[in-house]
Parts: C-alpha cells; sequence; structure tokens
C-alpha cells in the first residue's frame, strides 16, 4: 500500500490492523466433511446432467434421421416406424416436462 501527500489536503491517520482469525481444528475438520458431502453432491449432479445431455443428443439424432427419411426407410413395415416415432416423442415430451427429474436407480 502507498500513500501519497497531496498540498493543502488535510493530515489524516490511517490505521491498520491485522485480524488473524485463526480457524480451529473443529472448524477446519467441519470444514473438510462439508467440502466431502459437496463433492458427492456434485458428483451425483454431474451423472444426472451427463445421463440428461446424452438423452437428448439420442433423441435430437434420431429426429434428424426421421426427417431424413433415410433410417425409417430401414424399418420395414408400418407399425414399426409408428412405434418408433412414438417412443421418439414420448422420450422427448418426458424431458420436457420433467427438468427437475431425480435419478433413479
Amino acid at each position: 500500500m502507498s500513500r501519497e501527500k497531496i498540498p493543502g489536503a488535510k493530515s489524516t491517520s490511517l490505521t491498520m490492523t491485522s485480524y488473524k482469525g485463526n480457524l480451529t481444528q473443529n472448524h477446519i475438520k467441519r470444514m473438510i466433511k462439508e467440502a466431502k458431502e459437496m463433492a458427492e453432491q456434485d458428483k451425483i449432479a454431474r451423472a444426472f446432467v451427463d445421463a440428461r445431455i446424452e438423452l437428448e443428443s439420442y433423441i435430437y439424432d434420431a429426429k434428424n434421421a426421421f426427417l431424413s427419411g433415410d433410417w425409417l426407410q430401414q424399418v420395414g413395415d408400418k407399425r414399426g416406424k409408428v412405434e418408433i416415432i412414438c417412443s421418439v416423442r414420448a422420450a422427448s415430451g418426458w424431458l420436457g416436462e420433467n427438468q427437475g427429474a431425480t435419478r433413479e436407480v
């Protein structure tokens, strides 16, 4: 820190103190425990987000394949095509309706 004297300015004093907020061992242990708990929650949240992104990507790819017509031409009968389209629509609808869904094991 530096201080510059300005001509004509009033004299002021500046007091700086050093606060030593040393943590106790109990505080440190509690903070470590909380950090581990948060890390586990973060891991679960990350797995959920990754799974959701993977499903969204799969649905997006399936819809694009339907729009191009190439993939559905490989499905032989009309019933099979309808079932596939309905399944993709259901999965897409579920994603939209369940933004806050939790992971089920």
